[in-house]
């Protein structure tokens, strides 16, 4: 599974799951893009893709193409691609009701336990191996002092196919001659 289809199948299922919940307004966008204007008011959870780990030796298939004249060898990689799920949200903090940037980056991650985002995922070739523990970082904001941006990391396993072409040799001839 390519990076572009990967991404699309969690964003997607991600913001079914969370409107499953209750959480309808939230956005989902991948990674973290700064903007002049500064941080978006709206409510964000962030995927960023952190590595690819590929596992094992690569599966290797070779087929042969009469009519191109050409021998395709197909290989086929497992990886385990990680990425980082954080929210980003300006709430009233005098507001004890106020849905706060924890309470949607716990609302992802129960969205990505979730049955249904396993199985939406499993019926396109991908699994969810782990859901990390929420943890809170501090980084610089846009006013003086800290933000805590609370986070976690998904470890989604998946297949990586590819194709390469080989020119091959329609036919060899030899020639055996005196010198």
């Amino acid at each position: 599974m390519k990076d572009n289809e990967l991404i699309t199948l969690i964003k997607g299922e991600l913001s079914t799951g969370l409107e499953r919940q209750g959480h309808s307004g939230i956005k989902v966008w991948q990674s973290y893009q700064p903007t002049l204007q500064g941080m978006t008011t709206d409510p964000v959870i962030y995927l960023h893709k952190m590595a690819d780990v590929r596992h094992g030796s690569p599966g290797l298939r070779e087929e042969y193409d009469d009519d191109a004249q050409v021998m395709r060898r197909i290989t086929t990689e497992v990886l385990i691609s990680t990425y980082q799920v954080s929210g980003v949200l300006v709430y009233e903090f005098t507001d004890p009701e106020a849905v706060t940037p924890g309470d949607m980056v716990k609302a992802a991650a129960r969205a990505m336990q979730s049955p249904e985002f396993q199985q939406a995922l499993a019926a396109k070739g991908a699994n969810v191996m782990r859901v990390g523990s929420i943890t809170t970082v501090d980084v610089t904001g846009e006013n003086p002092g800290y933000e805590q941006r609370p986070l976690f990391e998904i470890d989604i396993s998946h297949t990586d196919t590819f194709i390469t072409e080989i020119p091959t040799f329609k036919s060899i001839v030899f020639r055996a001659g005196r010198v």
